[in-house]
């Protein structure tokens, strides 16, 4: 549905109308509109055999609106008074019976479509058949109706389409006309500010790629943002969607559209969250076939369609303000019962910024097929990725699916249980064992005798590029025959929906692999672990790019360039870096070189790093964070800390934190309760990005370690991958990832331009010139010190010249 402004005109498409179209009862009866008024054999005989496609378009004034609907008919057949207009649906299964009501939108399209015809060509009436395919069979519903009942259905669908006609136009002028006098909402911009917003201005107007190394400070969200509203108002694009790994990012973009929307209330966003969260019956457990929310249901003696519930909650909230956040989308869902999450899909419909996780664009299975599948409106569209170093990882996790004999566990032991359980589920299921005891057999040819704390095992392993055709035909059988049961909503359905779920991930990975790809089959004993991982996500990054007019990935640490470049399909595209806006004296960054931080000697450097930690928290009293390899390491290197400060308040990160631990941690630092404290957390973890504590909320952070991820068959194939397409497979697989993790720990302590603090580097290696020279430029001059007088000597000078 779109507004031309210059001839005053809404076009709506046949599809759009017709999605208005639902099945109405009133007790048994069957609305009269849905009634063919004479019988198809009556009139049958008086058709010529003429047929022909026809673009139609009817343009009339609705409410003081001028209004344009546009239909192409697939087949017309003509004679002197009549018409037959045929329509075709291909579905998987035919159904026992097939009605008119059967399918209301696929009928209303039809209808529409017969009325257009009338209309343009002065019938009387038309016949309207409508027509199911699923291989060679076919089934067909027709039925007769005049040009008057067909005018009474159009009727009905423009009046329940009216709100969102007066959507329309309010976007296409309103909205327009605010974008337009939008102005920066700071009035003073930043250092590098306004190179960034003009770069992504030119990248959205030339429909390119940008990427955009912008350290903290920059103010990269509204920045990118901005520019991006502006270049709808200029025609450029028509949605936005700004891209995010976490939800506080995520935040940071939404607040940003609060500001914005102040001074443009018609500019509409969107946050979106995941259905598992949003969910509120529990029947994502079971799949979402049978949840009440997504039912018609009667109310008081009327009949109350989903459908028509949820346009009435679009329309509540549209005229509820400009930013609807999640809470505000399931408050209005349970008002209206209707799923929240569909409700917040629709909702995406009428906005301009959505908000939302990488996956609803980059993830095959889930991405919003609305839009990237079937862009009915034919927009244009802008991606805005924030925190882009994180996409890489993500997009590999999005492609990468395990699958092993453990998973079959629950759906063998019913078999076993139950005599009378599904025999061709326990046949699939046992097929699906008998390949990976094939799979397992590969495994012999690279297998070894080895030995550890736990006594001697049997370990091998089998790499290819290709998935094993056994084991991939078996667990076809099984995602099919789980999915079927799945929908029965049987005893089992919530076993059976978690084995489709995983098996339809695996098969989601196997469409997507090429040559980027690797399978890769790990035994232990009698344990199998199976693998298909995607190693270099760039093409996907792409591919999936494409479908945007313009992309902007930017984030703080995009170092070094070269490795982001090329995982992120950016060769060829536009780069820039950015300085800092912050004063560097106010960052002291030192590197304590003399410790061994490697696996085998953690246990006999333990007290000796945290004689370093201590001699770094004792330099000024205040908070910090250090940041260990490992949870195992972090707890021991802590208990020789506390020998050292027994009376320092110390919080400490735990596996599997969740949000109300995770706040309990952060409000240590954030509230005045403690002068002093210390928090010892796990690189990459939670808490080494996305934490924003300023001020005296955080002085400092020390990095324990070198960031290097632990030596792991997954990586050394990638390892292989990138050293075959680059030679430089140790550092895509290992190094520059680590340089970024220890990047991104450091950013949590400068966060406004009056912050001040230090971070020290623990690790023999980290003084390396050529680990030195990954260090982003906008770092102050890096100081290597070897014992705790010198790094003591260093701190205090540099809190005494800030003091």
């Amino acid at each position: 549905m779109k507004y031309d402004r210059s001839t005053d005109t809404v076009q709506i498409s046949c599809e759009e109308l017709s999605s208005f179209a639902v099945r109405k009862k009133s007790g048994n009866s069957i609305d009269n509109l849905f009634k063919p008024v004479y019988a198809y054999s009556d009139v049958l005989s008086d058709f010529a055999e003429r047929e022909e496609r026809a673009s139609l378009q009817y343009t009339f004034n609705f409410e003081n609106q001028r209004v344009s609907v546009i239909s192409e008919a697939e087949s017309v057949t003509v004679t002197e008074n009549h018409c037959i207009i045929e329509s075709l649906k291909r579905c998987r299964k035919m159904p026992a019976r097939f009605t008119a009501l059967s399918d209301p939108v696929f009928f209303a399209s039809s209808a529409v479509t017969a009325f257009l015809y009338c209309c343009a060509n002065n019938k009387n009436g038309a016949v309207i058949r409508l027509t199911l395919r699923s291989g060679d069979e076919s089934m067909s519903y027709d039925g007769s109706f005049s040009a008057d009942s067909l005018s009474a259905m159009f009727d009905v669908l423009m009046k329940r389409a009216a709100p969102f006609i007066t959507l329309a136009v309010e976007r296409g002028s309103t909205r327009i006309d605010e974008i337009t006098k939008l102005s920066f909402p700071y009035g003073q911009m930043r250092g590098g500010q306004r190179d960034f917003m003009v770069s992504v201005m030119r990248a959205v107007r030339h429909g390119t790629k940008l990427l955009a190394c912008a350290p903290t400070g920059i103010g990269k969200t509204i920045s990118a943002l901005y520019p991006s509203v502006k270049s709808i108002g200029s025609g450029y694009a028509d949605k936005i969607f700004y891209l995010t790994s976490k939800s506080v990012t995520g935040r940071a973009a939404f607040d940003a559209m609060k500001t914005l929307s102040k001074t443009a209330p018609h500019v509409r966003t969107v946050m979106l969250q995941a259905k598992e969260i949003m969910c509120s019956t529990g029947s994502m457990k079971e799949g979402c076939y049978y949840c009440p929310m997504m039912s018609d249901t009667v109310n008081e003696g009327e009949f109350s369609p989903c459908k028509l519930r949820c346009a009435e909650a679009v329309l509540d909230i549209m005229y509820s303000g400009s930013v609807y956040s999640p809470e505000m989308i399931s408050d209005t869902a349970e008002k209206y019962h209707v799923c929240p999450y569909e409700l917040s899909l629709s909702v995406s419909e009428l906005c301009d910024v959505i908000i939302c996780d990488y996956n609803y664009v980059f993830d095959m299975k889930i991405r919003l097929r609305r839009y990237f599948v079937n862009n009915k409106n034919d927009e244009s569209f802008v991606f805005l990725i924030d925190e882009a170093h994180n996409l890489p990882d993500r997009t590999r996790a999005m492609y990468s699916a395990e699958f092993s004999p453990e998973d079959l566990n629950e759906i063998l032991s019913l078999s076993a249980q139950d005599c009378s359980f599904d025999v061709e589920l326990r046949s699939a299921a046992e097929k699906t064992l008998d390949a990976f005891e094939y799979v397992m057999s590969l495994c012999e040819e690279n297998s070894s005798l080895t030995g550890d704390g736990s006594g001697e095992h049997i370990t091998g392993y089998y790499k290819s590029s290709d998935f094993p055709d056994v084991l991939r035909a078996a667990v076809l059988a099984l995602n099919s025959a789980c999915v079927y049961r799945a929908r029965q909503k049987t005893e089992y359905a919530e076993i059976f929906w978690r084995m489709a779920q995983k098996t339809g991930k695996l098969f989601s990975v196997l469409e997507a692999a090429d040559e980027r790809f690797r399978f890769l089959a790990q035994r232990r004993d009698n344990e199998l672990k199976c693998s298909m991982m995607c190693l270099d996500p760039s093409d996907i990054i792409m591919q999936m790019s494409k479908i945007a007019r313009a992309v902007v990935m930017f984030s703080a640490t995009l170092n070094p360039t070269e490795y982001f470049t090329n995982v992120l399909g950016c060769r060829e595209n536009e780069f820039m870096e950015l300085d800092s806006p912050y004063d560097k004296e106010n960052l002291s960054i030192t590197v304590f070189d003399s410790i061994s931080t490697r696996l085998s000697d953690r246990e006999k450097t333990a007290s000796e790093t945290a004689k370093v930690i201590h001699a770094a928290v004792s330099s000024k009293k205040g908070k910090y964070l250090v940041y260990f390899p490992s949870y195992r390491y972090m707890e021991t290197v802590c208990r020789e800390y506390l020998r050292l400060k027994p009376k320092e308040p110390v919080v400490m990160q735990k596996s599997g934190m969740n949000k109300k631990t995770r706040d309990k941690f952060i409000s240590v630092f954030s509230s005045d309760k403690y002068e002093s404290a210390t928090g010892f957390c796990v690189l990459g973890g939670m808490f080494s990005e996305g934490l924003d504590l300023t001020g005296e909320s955080l002085i400092g952070v020390i990095i324990v370690g070198s960031g290097l991820s632990g030596i792991s068959s997954e990586l050394n194939l990638m390892s292989e991958y990138y050293d075959e397409k680059y030679e430089r497979g140790y550092e895509f697989a290992y190094l520059y990832p680590a340089i970024n993790k220890i990047q991104q720990a450091v950013g949590r302590v400068i966060r406004t331009d009056s912050d001040r603090g230090i971070a020290v580097l623990i690790d023999h290696r980290m003084s390396d010139p050529g680990i030195i020279k990954l260090f982003p430029k906008y770092w102050p001059g890096v100081k290597c010190v070897s014992d705790i007088d010198s790094l003591t000597h260093i701190l205090d000078s540099f809190w005494e010249n800030k003091s």
